[in-house]
């Protein structure tokens, strides 16, 4: 690898396809002998005899991959090494397990070649290759997530001295949203990585899987704190910059408790930082926002005139290019109008006449009697 770095540079930039695919070759030999010396491979404090030429190969790509990253100059170019990466790790894995499933299936005298030690081999070998996997996917979407850190909206920059990227620029505007997906994936892998057999036994390793889920969930936390800060939704954004602060703080203490990585732990306290800055950015954009809606409301009449009563004064009103204009009252209001006046003599209904039962003359009831006596004799006798 560092031949054909070494032959592009003097190049002045320039790849030539025969030299490029000369180098190739002799590279792949060195790492086919150096893979051949290779016996055995130590992980966690065990260690295991590796046989098989592939996956010998592999795990020497795997350990010489951070010196390869590190001669890498772009983005794409780092992306393209994991990825090739990963693609062999599928196919070493996929070996593994055809050459245990020949064992399981084989028969009495076959499974007698190989002792239940070296089938234990095999499937912890299998394991450490998951692991290999794993922990490259999660390099990876690092490095992605760094890349697209330099291209959030300015307001979310960490750093005076990084240029946001600009519409016109051709560098797309990343979204807080892309970085939480990212963020996704790296927690699913770490859970993965805890739920590999036989890790839970190695308590140090534990710890610092667990740690690890701490960090990148503040990490997530903050750019979900970020989108919600964008939709100028403050308060969330402020409970959320609170729960980073929660995270990162139990993800320090876990990682004192191992007591490595103390640059994750400058780190993780950086990001407090940034989240305490933003807290109180949101905070002060919340009161400015009350302020703003109580002035506006003050300003605000109820009584909106409509057109044909304010046709002497100019006033901008949307709501004359709506589907609904307001341009007159209708059905109009009542108005008062002149009249002649009308008198109603209401004063008899309240006067008091005396009383005229006095006059009127007492009918005398005769009876039954008395009206046969005056039918038969006469009423004037």
């Amino acid at each position: 690898m560092q031949l054909k770095w070494s032959a592009a540079t003097a190049a002045g930039g320039t790849h030539d396809p025969v030299l490029t695919a000369k180098i190739d070759e002799v590279i792949a030999q060195t790492r086919d002998k150096e893979a051949a010396a290779m016996t055995e491979v130590s992980w966690r404090g065990h260690t295991m005899p590796v046989k098989n030429e592939k996956v010998r190969s592999f795990i020497l790509h795997a350990q010489q991959s951070a010196r390869e990253l590190e001669r890498a100059d772009t983005l794409d170019s780092k992306l393209t090494l994991y990825d090739n990466l990963l693609m062999e790790c599928k196919d070493v894995l996929q070996a593994i397990k055809d050459e245990l499933k020949g064992g399981d299936t084989g028969s009495g005298k076959m499974r007698s070649q190989k002792t239940e030690a070296q089938i234990g081999n095999m499937q912890f070998l299998h394991i450490y290759i998951k692991y290999i996997r794993l922990s490259k996917t999660v390099e990876r979407n690092l490095l992605m997530a760094e890349s697209m850190k330099s291209s959030l909206p300015a307001i979310l920059q960490n750093s005076v001295e990084e240029v946001p990227a600009e519409p016109g620029s051709g560098k797309k505007i990343s979204k807080p949203e892309d970085l939480v997906r990212i963020y996704d994936i790296i927690l699913q892998n770490l859970s993965d990585m805890a739920d590999l057999p036989g890790i839970d036994q190695d308590l140090t390793f534990s710890k610092e899987i667990a740690a690890q889920m701490l960090q990148y969930k503040a990490h997530r936390c903050l750019f979900v704190a970020h989108s919600y800060l964008l939709a100028k939704k403050w308060r969330e954004a402020v409970s959320l910059y609170n729960r980073v602060l929660s995270h990162a703080t139990s993800a320090v203490t876990h990682f004192q408790e191992i007591s490595l990585l103390t640059q994750v732990i400058s780190s993780l306290e950086e990001l407090m930082s940034q989240a305490r800055g933003f807290k109180c950015s949101a905070h002060a954009f919340c009161i400015l926002e009350k302020e703003i809606v109580a002035d506006e409301m003050a300003d605000m009449s109820l009584n909106e005139k409509p057109l044909s009563e304010r046709l002497d004064h100019y006033l901008t009103d949307q709501s004359l290019t709506s589907k609904k204009p307001q341009v007159t009252a209708f059905p109009p209001d009542f108005e008062p109008l002149p009249c002649k006046p009308l008198f109603f003599d209401l004063a008899l209904n309240q006067m008091k006449f005396p009383s005229l039962a006095h006059r009127v003359e007492e009918k005398k009831a005769g009876g039954l009697a008395g009206y046969f006596k005056g039918w038969l004799w006469g009423s004037g006798s």
